[in-house]
């Protein structure tokens, strides 16, 4: 076999090597960032769907608290009359809705 066939060759293995490598570089690189954006994008949504349940959680709290200070509500439980309290909450829930 003659030289140039021999220069040839190796030096077209050597450059598969190496497009080989630098495609799996960047591969590895897009695949990192878009790995990192997504991680971002899911932390974001998890951090306002937490600060939307800590307000509604609060909201009900509210209203919890301004329902439980119904004097008549009181006034039927203490009387044990069911049918008082539960037109008292429907009645609460009417002026509070959730």
């Amino acid at each position: 076999m003659k030289l140039l066939p021999k220069v040839i060759a190796v030096c077209s293995l050597v450059a598969f090597i190496v497009i080989g490598g630098l495609g799996y570089f960047v591969y590895s690189s897009v695949k990192s960032d878009r790995l990192f954006s997504i991680r971002q994008s899911i932390d974001s949504d998890v951090s306002f769907v937490v600060a939307k349940l800590e307000e509604k959680q609060t909201q009900i709290s509210a209203i919890s608290r301004a329902i439980s200070r119904n004097r008549q509500i009181t006034k039927a439980l203490s009387l044990f009359e069911n049918r008082g309290v539960s037109q008292e909450l429907n009645e609460s829930i009417l002026i509070y809705p959730y």
